[in-house]
């Protein structure tokens, strides 16, 4: 697991049993900041974004690329919310 997680990210996989799965899809990559997670009984996944000192959650998905899907969707909304001089994390 890299060193530089957000340390609530730690504790889903260290503690809370979820499984980081960002090498799960193959070519493809997350959005920066994004991270593809499984749930703890390995059913569901779920993104989360590490982004301002706080760690943001998304819904459950059955199936990986649907979750992926919707986490570029969410990048795209964040870059089209974000104010010029803002900076992102």
């Amino acid at each position: 697991m890299p060193n530089d997680l957000h340390p609530c990210l730690v504790w889903l996989v260290e503690y809370g049993g979820c499984a980081l799965c960002d090498d799960d899809l193959g070519a493809q990559s997350m959005p920066p900041g994004y991270h593809l997670m499984r749930e703890a009984d390995e059913t569901l996944y779920f993104w989360v974004l590490e982004g301002r000192g706080a760690l943001f959650e998304s819904g459950s998905f059955s199936d990986k690329w649907a979750c992926y899907r919707d986490a570029i969707d969410h990048a795209g909304v964040v870059k089209i919310l974000r104010l010029p001089d803002e900076e992102v994390d």
